[in-house]
């Protein structure tokens, strides 16, 4: 999918799956301020999205935002982190 909305993210939650989708940096903003604001407009549409965030430092800069069903037992932190360890051109953004 190129676009993926608000009502797909909620079928595939339902389905118990965890969602994982890529944001580009926004050249007019502070990336801090940028996503906030994306967490801002997730949180309208009752989708939580969780920290971390992986980071990939390459032009473009990219995100990818994690939401997670309900019932998740999953500790995607961990996972995360190893991943970061393994490749240099990655940071993992724990706090906003």
């Amino acid at each position: 999918m190129k676009y993926l909305l608000p009502e797909d993210c909620e079928v595939i939650l339902q389905s118990n799956k965890i969602v994982i989708f890529s944001q580009f940096q926004s050249f007019n903003k502070k990336n801090t301020i940028y996503l906030k604001e994306i967490y801002k407009n997730l949180k309208k549409f009752n989708l939580n999205p969780v920290l971390p965030i992986i980071r990939n430092r390459t032009a473009p800069n990219t995100f990818f935002i994690t939401l997670l069903p309900k019932k998740n037992k999953i500790n995607l932190s961990k996972i995360f982190d190893c991943y970061a360890k393994k490749i240099s051109k990655v940071e993992i953004i724990k706090s906003l």
